[in-house]
């Protein structure tokens, strides 16, 4: 005997709000980066049910909050991750101009919630110990080197020397192939000898000023030798100012 009890079967819609789909559709009046993409026709650029596709992607003017409340949907629902899979979530389907940098600048940096609940994941910065000024000139120098540069007369880099507190700056043609016995006659030679003993000397993590004869140079004329720290040049800013100083001239001469 055959079943005769009426199946009853479940379907499942899901469609656009055509509120936000108007709204969309009015944001192309008057959104100036829509206008251009109108007047010029640019590549990749198609309409379909007067909704504007840049290949793929829906574009999404500058309207109301329609922007934000994507980035909610993409960032906050998801469950507050980082800008990277906030971007994703949303590449592969809208396109505005500066979508990225708007989710990394504006919105995510503002989360309430992220700034609330998210723990830092880097170390806190220490206080900074700026270096002293010095009493008088001549008593503590700068540094570096500039290059490699063209090889001129057998010379291919520059050694600076600056007063940190006069700014008196000394250029001297070197070597990069200098070695620390060879750097502490250019300086005993260059400056040493006009401007005699100094108190201290800054500069950065160059093998020839951390090798064990300029320590022990240091170590015997009783000048101390300030090490910059690492991947922080603006330690050093007396050099660097003079660095760069020098390599504007040169560009300009040469």
């Amino acid at each position: 005997m055959a079943d005769t009890t009426p199946t009853i079967s479940a379907v499942l819609e899901i469609t656009s709000d055509r509120a936000v789909l108007n709204m969309i559709r009015l944001g192309y009046q008057t959104d100036e980066f829509c206008k251009r993409v109108a007047m010029t026709l640019m590549k990749g650029w198609t309409e379909s049910n007067s909704l504007w596709y840049i290949g793929d992607r829906l574009l999404i003017p500058r309207i109301a909050t329609i922007r934000e409340t994507l980035f909610k949907l993409a960032h906050d629902t998801l469950g507050h991750f980082g800008a990277d899979k906030s971007y994703r979530s949303l590449h592969d389907t809208y396109y505005w101009p500066n979508m990225r940098k708007d989710r990394e600048q504006a919105y995510i940096l503002a989360c309430q919630d992220c700034l609330r609940n998210k723990s830092r994941t880097t170390k806190p910065p220490r206080p900074l110990h700026p270096l002293p000024v010095p009493d008088q000139r001549g008593q503590s120098i700068a540094m570096d080197f500039v290059g490699p540069l063209p090889l001129d007369n057998n010379f291919d880099c520059l050694l600076t020397i600056t007063d940190r507190l006069g700014a008196d700056i000394c250029i001297v043609p070197t070597k990069t192939d200098l070695t620390a016995e060879e750097l502490a006659v250019v300086f005993f030679d260059n400056w040493y000898c006009e401007n005699g003993l100094l108190t201290s000397i800054v500069c950065d993590h160059d093998k020839l000023f951390i090798s064990h004869f300029w320590k022990a140079l240091t170590k015997l004329t009783g000048v101390t030798l300030k090490m910059s720290s690492t991947y922080h040049p603006e330690t050093d800013s007396t050099s660097e100012g003079s660095n760069k100083t020098v390599n504007q001239l040169l560009r300009y001469h040469v």
